[in-house]
């Protein structure tokens, strides 16, 4: 039974990511600290910078990144959904390399995306945001985490 789901499973990711490659693709460059996160689009321009939840318990830069991440699927999800696309592709560049990217993949899955994940400590925009200078997202244009919009009406 477990390996019918798990065939199941591999199909349904085939199938969306052959509908996502003609869909737009999003990039999002993240990186945190224990305490907040930066998510910026692909020019670099920072679309989110803020404190994690104070229920969450980061207590590893392991885990920060981690949950970075989750907020940039999220908001991609977003701006996939407000560009009216179904289903899109995410390129997210961490700052670092994430413990569990098999949950990032599943958490874009249901959110109609497939995740391509990267590492860029180097030259990642994320890691340059100001300490302290917050950045809401709801003030954000999310359609501009759009790279290719490949799929152009």
């Amino acid at each position: 039974m477990t390996s019918v789901a798990a065939n199941d499973r591999v199909t349904a990711e085939q199938r969306l990511a052959g509908r996502a490659s003609a869909g737009p693709h999003l990039l999002a460059w993240v990186a945190a600290t224990r305490q907040t996160f930066t998510i910026c689009r692909p020019d670099g321009y920072t679309v989110a910078h803020d404190r994690f939840h104070r229920d969450l318990i980061i207590d590893s830069y392991d885990t920060a990144i981690e949950a970075a991440a989750l907020q940039a699927i999220w908001l991609a999800a977003h701006g996939k959904d407000l560009w009216g696309a179904d289903v899109a592709t995410l390129r997210i560049v961490t700052s670092s390399f994430v413990v569990d990217p098999g949950a990032l993949r599943r958490a874009a899955f249901v959110s109609g995306l497939v995740l391509d994940l990267l590492v860029d400590s180097a030259t990642n925009p994320a890691t340059g945001h100001q300490l302290g200078v917050w950045v809401d997202w709801r003030r954000a244009d999310l359609t501009y985490l759009i790279q290719h919009p490949r799929n152009q009406q």
